[in-house]
C-alpha cells in the first residue's frame, strides 16, 4: 500500500491554494467518479499497487503539482512471521515451539529439554520466489533437500568426546513449500542433538541466491537475537533469565539486511528441564512446566525421567570468559580489550580476580579460536572475513584477474652472493632446499601487478625454532610490482613460514590469490606441489610458503662431515668463493666463522616439514595444541609431545609463549 502527500511547494512564495484530484487521475488511469476538491497543501491518497504507479495530482486549474509530491511506502516488505519447531515422530503429541510466542516471554534462548525435534518451519508474511544470483530470475519454490538446503543452513555447535566445541551445518533431508500458507518445512534425518543452533536464512540479492517477494524485492532479514546482559554490561549468552520479554517483528521494512540473511538462534538440551545449563536428578518432569515433557509425548511422567536420565550432566558448549566482547567467539578484538585494561583495570579481566594482566592473557590465548554457532569463526584472512560481512562469496568478489604472487627472491643486504629465485625450483621438493645464499637477511615478492602492500603484510616464522626475525626495512617498488623486506636475526638452522595476509589488494579491490601448495619433503614430486603464480584465480587466500636456511653445501638439508671438511678446508688454505663452496656467511672467502656454523647445527636434518608446536601433527597450530599444553601445565619430566617446547622439561609461560608465535600458522602440502 502507498500513502501519497502533496504539499504546496513553498519555495515559490505563492499561497496555499486549492487543488483536485481531477476525475481520480492517478498515473493516466481515471474513473467516471467525481473530483474531491481540498486544500492542496495536505491531500493524501491510498494506492494498492506493490510495484509504484507514476502519481501526478491535479489541481484545480488542470496544472500538475510536480514539485508538491513526495510517495512513502508503507507496505511490509517480505518477512520471517514465526519459527516452529516440531517433530514428525508418531510419538510427538505436543504442541510445536513457537518462537513467536516465546519471544515475547524472552524465551528465545531458554534450552529446549525435548528430544526427537527433527523439523525446522519457517513461516512468510507472503508467497515466496526463489531469485537467481544475477538477479534475472525468479522460480517457484520447489521441494526436496537440494533446494531447501541451498536457501536455509542450519549450523550446530556441540561438544565433543574430548569436550572441545566443535561447529558443523545439519543437512535437511527434505523440504517442502506450501505456497496457499506461505509455510517453509525442512526436516533432518534425525532428532536435533543437544547443541546451540543458527538458522541462516538467505535472502535473494545481487550475488546470492536465495529468498525475495513474487515481484523480486529480497527477504527483508534484520534481527537481533538478544541474549541480556550482566552488570558490566556485557552479554550473556548462556543464561535466558535476564533476556528481554519483546514482539517477534522481524526487519526494518527494507529488503535484504545484515549479511543478507535471517539469523536465528536457539538451543536445545534434552533434559534440562529448568532451563539452567546443565541436566541434573532435580529436572523433574512436571505438568506444571511444559518444558518438562522429554518425549514429546504431550504428558509428563517417567518417559519423561528416563529421556533425562539419558542426558545426566551433559551441558552445552560454553565460550568462557575469554570472549570480552561477549560475541560467541574469541578472537583479535578480544585481544585488543585486554591490552586496554592491561596494568590493573577491570576492563579485559578474564580470571576473575579483578584485574587484567598476564594470567588473564594466557587465558586468552588458550582459549583463541573458540567460537559457537551463536557468532562467528574467527577469520583468518581479511577476504573471508569481507565476503561474509557483505554475504558474498570470494568468487563474486572477483573483478578480473586477482593479484598473485609469480616469485620469491631471497638475497643478504651484505652477501656477495648472487640473489636466489625461487621460480627456478618451484613446482618440487627443491622448494625447501636450502637457500644458497650466505647471510640472507632480503625477501622479495614479486607480485602479478601493482597492489597495496605494507611492510606489516609480511610474518616470518621459524617452524623449527618459533623464532620471529624482525623487520628492520621495507620498501615496495610500483614498478617492478616488488614488495622487499629486509630482516633482522634471520639465524640459520631452520625452515621458514613466510606467511602474506590476503589483506593485500590490487586497484580493482581484489584479494591476494595467493593459495600455495608445499612440498612436504625435500624429496617431493608431486604434481600437486603449486608452481608461480600463485593462487586459484579467485579473489581471496593467504599465501603460505616454506623455504631452508641450513649451511649445507649440496642442498640436501642435512648438515653433515660433507659441509664440516668442504668448510674446514676451504678455510685452512684460504678458499675465495659462494655458497657451494662453504662461504656461509657471505662475506666471500670461507674463514672460520663459516666453519663454526657447520659445527653448531652438525646432523641437523630439516628434509621433511614440521612444526615445533603441532604436536597433534595435523600441520595446524590452533586450540588443540594449546589444550595438550594447559591440561599439562606445570608438569616436570615433561616432553615435547606433552608440551614442553623450550626443552627444559618443564611446562611453563615460556612454552605458552612459543606456542603463541606459531598460533594460528598452517599451510597445505603434499608428500
Amino acid at each position: 500500500m502507498n500513502h501519497i502527500y502533496s504539499d504546496r511547494d513553498r519555495q515559490t512564495g505563492a499561497h496555499p491554494d486549492t487543488g483536485a484530484i481531477h476525475n481520480n487521475q492517478i498515473g493516466g488511469v481515471s474513473d467516471s467518479g467525481t473530483g474531491f476538491r481540498g486544500t492542496v497543501k495536505r491531500f493524501e491518497v491510498e494506492v494498492t499497487d506493490g510495484n509504484g504507479l507514476q502519481i501526478t495530482l491535479i489541481n484545480a486549474g488542470g496544472q500538475p503539482l510536480v514539485n508538491a509530491i513526495r510517495i512513502l511506502r508503507t507496505d511490509h516488505p517480505l518477512t520471517v512471521t514465526d519459527v516452529t519447531l516440531r517433530s514428525t515422530s508418531a510419538l510427538w503429541t505436543r504442541n510445536p515451539f513457537d518462537f513467536a510466542n516465546m519471544v515475547q516471554t524472552g524465551w528465545q534462548l531458554r534450552n529446549i529439554a525435548t528430544n526427537q525435534i527433527n523439523t525446522v518451519e519457517i513461516q512468510f508474511s507472503e508467497d515466496i520466489r526463489k531469485r537467481s544470483a544475477d538477479g534475472l530470475t525468479l522460480s517457484p519454490i520447489g521441494s526436496g533437500s537440494t533446494e531447501g538446503n541451498e536457501l536455509l543452513t542450519l549450523k550446530r555447535s556441540y561438544r565433543d568426546s574430548n569436550v572441545d566445541t566443535k561447529t558443523d551445518i545439519v543437512s535437511a533431508i527434505n523440504f517442502t513449500y506450501n505456497t496457499a500458507t506461505h509455510l517453509g518445512r525442512w526436516v533432518f534425518s534425525t532428532g536435533l542433538d543437544d547443541g546451540k543452533y543458527a538458522i541462516h536464512l538467505r535472502a535473494g540479492v545481487n550475488g546470492v541466491v536465495g529468498i525475495a517477494d513474487v515481484q523480486g524485492n529480497p527477504l527483508d532479514v534484520d534481527w537481533t537475537n538478544d541474549p541480556g546482559t550482566d552488570a558490566m554490561g556485557r552479554p550473556t549468552w548462556d543464561d535466558y533469565t535476564d533476556d528481554p520479554q519483546r514482539l517477534f517483528t522481524v526487519g526494518n521494512r527494507v529488503p535484504g539486511g545484515t549479511n543478507n540473511e535471517y539469523r536465528f538462534h536457539f538451543a536445545i538440551l534434552i533434559g534440562d528441564y529448568n532451563g539452567d545449563g546443565v541436566v541434573k536428578t532435580f529436572d523433574t518432569p512436571s505438568s506444571s512446566n511444559t518444558y518438562s515433557d522429554g518425549n514429546g509425548d504431550g504428558f509428563y511422567n517417567s518417559a519423561d525421567t528416563t529421556v533425562r536420565n539419558g542426558n545426566l550432566n551433559d551441558f552445552l558448549p560454553k565460550i568462557g570468559r575469554a570472549d570480552l566482547d561477549g560475541d560467541e567467539s574469541v578472537d583479535g578484538i578480544d585481544l585488543t580489550i585486554w591490552q586496554t585494561g592491561n596494568g590493573g583495570s577491570t576492563v579485559g579481566e578474564v580470571d576473575g580476580d579483578g584485574d587484567a594482566d598476564g594470567q588473564d592473557f594466557l587465558l586468552w590465548q588458550r582459549a583463541f579460536g573458540t567460537y559457537s554457532a551463536w557468532g562467528d569463526p574467527p577469520f583468518l584472512t581479511a577476504a573471508a572475513a569481507y565476503a561474509a560481512s557483505v554475504g558474498l562469496t570470494l568468487e563474486d568478489l572477483t573483478v578480473g584477474l586477482p593479484p598473485q604472487v609469480v616469485n620469491v627472491i631471497i638475497s643478504g643486504s651484505q652477501s656477495t652472493h648472487d640473489p636466489f629465485s625461487f621460480d627456478t625450483v618451484d613446482g618440487s621438493g627443491s622448494q625447501l632446499a636450502s637457500v644458497p645464499v650466505g647471510a640472507a637477511d632480503t625477501i622479495s615478492i614479486v607480485f602479478s601487478e601493482n597492489v597495496n602492500v605494507s611492510a606489516q603484510s609480511l610474518i616470518v616464522v621459524g617452524l623449527r625454532t618459533a623464532s620471529v626475525p624482525q623487520i628492520a626495512e621495507f620498501d615496495y617498488d610500483a614498478v617492478t610490482f616488488t614488495a622487499t623486506w629486509r630482516l633482522e636475526s634471520w639465524a640459520m638452522g631452520d625452515q621458514y613460514l613466510l606467511y602474506l595476509a590476503d589483506s593485500i589488494t590490487d586497484v580493482e579491490g581484489n584479494f591476494l590469490d595467493g593459495e600455495w601448495t608445499n612440498p612436504a619433503s625435500i624429496s617431493t614430486t608431486n604434481s600437486l606441489v603449486s608452481t608461480f603464480p600463485s593462487g586459484d584465480g579467485i579473489s581471496g587466500g593467504s599465501f603460505s610458503f616454506v623455504m631452508t636456511l641450513l649451511p649445507d653445501i649440496d642442498q640436501n638439508n642435512i648438515v653433515n662431515y660433507t659441509d664440516y671438511y668442504t668448510a674446514y678446508y676451504g678455510e685452512i688454505y684460504g678458499v675465495t668463493g659462494n655458497f657451494s663452496n662453504g662461504d656461509f656467511n657471505g662475506n666471500g672467502i670461507i674463514d672460520q666463522e663459516d666453519v663454526d656454523l657447520v659445527n653448531s647445527f652438525m646432523w641437523l636434518s630439516l628434509q621433511n616439514i614440521e612444526m615445533l608446536v603441532d604436536l597433534n601433527g595435523d600441520l595446524q597450530v590452533d586450540n588443540s595444541d594449546l589444550t595438550i599444553i594447559g591440561s599439562n601445565y606445570g608438569m616436570t619430566g615433561a616432553t615435547r609431545e606433552d608440551g614442553d617446547l623450550d626443552g627444559d622439561q618443564q611446562i611453563t609461560d615460556a612454552d605458552l609463549d612459543l606456542a603463541f608465535a606459531q598460533f594460528g600458522l598452517g599451510f597445505d602440502l603434499v608428500a
